[in-house]
């Protein structure tokens, strides 16, 4: 009987104890305990390297103790609950994953068309070893995804093309970041050209970029007049430290709030007018510091307001949601005025971009007989990638195509291009039906026969552009998509340009490849 009761006592009193330890667990993750400050000295080396990891500081010297916890306490104070996410994120960075663009459209809008965030993309020439080994690769990734940058893998071999125009004929690294401080502005690459290929020197280069876009103070009466003035920016985020440079979660997020918080650093080495700082409320260094038209704020004095880029960003994203900017950015950049004035539908429409026009084959339609040898002299505009071939055409195979384009014509002669130019070709046409043809620049005769080995491969032979219901003069310019079908230049890129991305007879997308079956 006694037993029984002591083992039930027992059973309570560590139900008890559990009780008390996930409670413990849980006021530890929800920041009861988080604001304790924590003392640099009693953490260990790894631990300490860990902070400036999350904080983006580089350090890349002698695995010193004491230089590394100088920097941690130069760049903020630390709190038990950053020290604990600081870990977690350590573990969940192993999960971490990158983008395999395919080609030269999926790159454009991933990473060109990106208007707030870096992405840095490792470039692997054609039968070329890339920059850095897969090990090399999944740290750098590893260490980047934690500030919010996004990577990719772009292989040439998926668009050598694409490869040559840009000139990256070795394996390189390449980043992206936008180039003005506006919330739409044009985002420009940058190639590593640095000797070394270690993580932290790589890390350290895109850091130096980041930063040279923050606005940096290193006088008290540039601190004033910059305090003082108003403009269009509501929130400002000033960081004054001892530091170089500012960490690299404080760059990014510069470039996540681009046109909607402005971010400054106050380098304050060797300065001495302490009065000045203490006028605008910083006492000591490092302060975060947030000016709003409500009041200034002091980063740091609250549960979760970590020195960190997670919490910093959920701190940011609650003073300042995602929305337009009370002043348009085309008052900075009045390219963006001109685009918009160009194209005043892009409130109302998605813009694909257009850049995949100048890349599409174009070459002159040509005849093997009836012409001079001046008209035979004419330069083929064709892909420099593109192989000639003699095959000569099949009159009824010819035919064929003929009937299947009239019978999906209809569907496209609703389409008005430009009135007067049909107008005028629709006149052309009829006199040329009650005329026979003649050779040379007016037309094809029916004794003519086209030169197909000037064409590129995969395009299919046609005499006529179904656009404009007119046939092709010898010496014009044609153009083809991806799908094979052939056009007129103008009247193609009247269509495309119109905001039609797609072949007007079978529909196919005209910015994608088309793999063709070998006949």
């Amino acid at each position: 009987m006694w037993l029984k009761l002591f083992f039930l006592l027992l059973y309570f009193l560590v139900l008890f104890v559990l009780a008390r330890f996930f409670e413990a667990i849980a006021w530890y993750e929800t920041g009861v305990f988080a604001t304790q400050l924590v003392d640099p000295v009693a953490l260990s080396f790894k631990k300490l390297r860990t902070i400036l990891e999350c904080r983006g500081i580089c350090y890349a010297g002698l695995p010193e103790k004491k230089d590394v916890r100088e920097l941690v306490h130069k760049s903020g104070d630390l709190m038990e609950g950053e020290l604990y996410s600081a870990l977690r994120e350590e573990e969940a960075s192993e999960s971490t994953s990158s983008t395999n663009f395919s080609g030269e459209m999926h790159f454009y809008e991933q990473v060109e068309d990106t208007k707030d965030g870096i992405w840095l993309v490792q470039v692997v020439a054609k039968d070329k070893d890339p920059l850095l080994c897969k090990d090399q690769w999944h740290k750098m990734v590893k260490k980047v995804s934690q500030f919010g940058i996004r990577t990719g893998t772009f292989n040439c071999s998926n668009d050598p093309r694409y490869c040559s125009k840009r000139g990256w004929l070795k394996s390189t690294l390449i980043m992206s970041i936008p180039q003005t401080n506006t919330s739409k502005g044009k985002v420009m690459l940058k190639e590593y050209s640095g000797r070394r290929i270690e993580v932290e020197h790589i890390f350290k280069w895109i850091n130096a970029h980041v930063a040279s876009r923050i606005k940096t103070i290193r006088s008290t009466d540039q601190l004033i007049e910059e305090w003082n003035k108003s403009d269009r920016y509501l929130v400002k985020m000033y960081l004054f430290a001892n530091l170089d440079q500012p960490p690299a979660f404080f760059s990014v997020l510069s470039v996540k709030f681009t046109g909607r918080v402005e971010f400054i650093f106050v380098d304050v080495q060797n300065w001495n007018n302490e009065s000045r700082m203490k006028e605008i409320g910083v006492h000591q260094f490092p302060a975060y510091i947030v000016k709003t038209p409500e009041g200034i704020y002091k980063y740091g004095n609250t549960t979760g307001e970590f020195i960190s880029h997670h919490a910093m960003d959920v701190f940011l994203r609650s003073l300042q949601p995602e929305h337009y900017p009370h002043t348009l950015d085309w008052e900075e950049d009045p390219d963006l005025l001109l685009e918009r004035l160009a194209f005043p539908d892009l409130w109302l429409h998605p813009l694909i971009p257009t850049d995949y026009i100048k890349n599409l084959p174009t070459w002159r339609f040509k005849c093997l007989a009836g012409h001079s040898e001046d008209e035979s002299c004419h330069e083929t505009d064709t892909d420099s990638e593109s192989e000639s071939h003699d095959v000569m055409c099949n009159k009824s195979e010819i035919s064929d195509n003929e009937e299947a384009s009239a019978r999906l014509l209809p569907a496209e002669r609703k389409v008005q291009i430009n009135e007067e130019t049909n107008a005028g070709k629709r006149s052309s046409s009829n006199i040329s039906q009650s005329t026979p043809r003649l050779h040379g620049n007016t037309g094809v005769t029916e004794d003519d026969e086209p030169d197909w080995s000037t064409w590129p491969n995969n395009m299919l032979h046609c005499s006529e552009c179904v656009v404009c219901l007119e046939n092709f003069k010898n010496g014009c310019l044609i153009m083809g998509l991806p799908c094979g079908h052939v056009f007129h230049q103008q009247c193609i890129v009247v269509w495309l340009a119109g905001g039609r991305h797609c072949c007007p007879v079978c529909r196919w997308v005209s910015y994608k490849k088309k793999h063709h079956f070998v006949r």
